[in-house]
């Protein structure tokens, strides 16, 4: 296999779309020609908007998305050292679950919501998905 590109559809607005093409056989137009397929593919289905992923230490990867979209928002990997974790209830932040199909909470301070995440809980792992800030609670630490 000398390149790759894949399609998930978590939502059915959304089409998130990565892949790759081994260094050896870069330059060749063998992603646009993939990127093209995915192009037509989109246009057959429902979804309203497309993202591109990809990792932040990718140039060649980040130069072909800006030739093809805009640039909106970044994903980043967190790990909690459950040893050096303080709990605080400086802010009494509580999160409400609203739609527990998709795990989507609200985040409230003294009954004002200033965000919103989607969480994924297992027993070892968990994910933080979508958290938003909403702009006029942004930096004051909510995040």
């Amino acid at each position: 296999m000398i390149g790759y590109i894949g399609i998930c559809d978590f939502d059915a607005e959304v089409l998130e779309v990565t892949g790759m093409v081994h260094p050896d056989f870069r330059n060749q137009g063998i992603f646009s020609k993939l990127y093209d397929l995915v192009q037509e593919e989109f246009n057959k289905r429902p979804a309203q908007e497309m993202l591109l992923l990809c990792h932040k230490d990718l140039q060649a990867g980040l130069h072909f998305i800006e030739q093809k979209a805009r640039y909106h928002y970044a994903e980043y990997d967190m790990y909690l050292d459950i040893s050096v974790f303080t709990p605080t209830m400086k802010y009494r932040l509580k999160l409400e679950e609203i739609d527990s199909k998709e795990h989507l909470f609200i985040g409230k301070v003294y009954n004002t919501a200033i965000g919103q995440v989607r969480l994924e809980l297992g027993t070892e792992v968990g994910g933080i998905y979508g958290l938003e800030i909403f702009p006029d609670c942004r930096r004051q630490g909510y995040g």
